[in-house]
């Protein structure tokens, strides 16, 4: 014998758990849930719709970076450079922010010095050497964030009583 108790209307199911409260003469539908069948057929068009318009976008990205590729790294470089301070500064990440401000700042004098004429004869080394460290920070981060991740699903942070 089933005890949830099944209020059914025109389109859908509300299935409400077992022994409900009375409230004010009625039933109450606290903690029930809308099974509808109506809405599966809907649920499956918005996700076609979904990948029809990822697919149209990318193909649309791919044309206009074949037709016009100055404007198209133009942009994306602009929005990889903003994107981040944008939610950097709605989430308040200041350590990120305070990193995203000095390496633009790096990157812009560096950038600076290696477009001026007559180029100076130490540009070269300093445009070298500013992005073989960025290189290597990156690399050495990304080794240790996977020894972290592989340490973690294997079990041995749980040696050192961190969970």
């Amino acid at each position: 014998m089933d005890t949830d108790m099944d209020i059914t209307t025109r389109h859908s199911r509300l299935i409400c758990p077992s022994s409900p409260q009375k409230r004010n003469g009625g039933w109450s539908t606290r903690g029930c849930t809308l099974s509808t069948r109506a809405t599966r057929p809907l649920h499956a068009e918005m996700v076609l719709i979904l990948i029809v318009t990822l697919v149209i976008a990318q193909l649309l990205l791919v044309q206009w970076k074949q037709r016009h590729p100055k404007s198209y790294n133009l942009v994306t470089l602009f929005q990889m450079w903003v994107v981040p301070l944008y939610f950097t500064t709605k989430l308040h990440w200041w350590r990120f922010l305070v990193t995203w401000f000095i390496f633009s700042t790096v990157t812009g004098l560096v950038t600076f010095r290696a477009t001026r004429k007559p180029l100076d004869c130490t540009t070269p080394r300093l445009v070298y050497k500013w992005f073989l460290l960025l290189y290597k920070l990156s690399y050495t981060t990304g080794i240790v964030g996977y020894s972290v991740v592989m340490f973690t699903l294997f079990g041995i942070n749980l040696i050192f009583s961190y969970p």
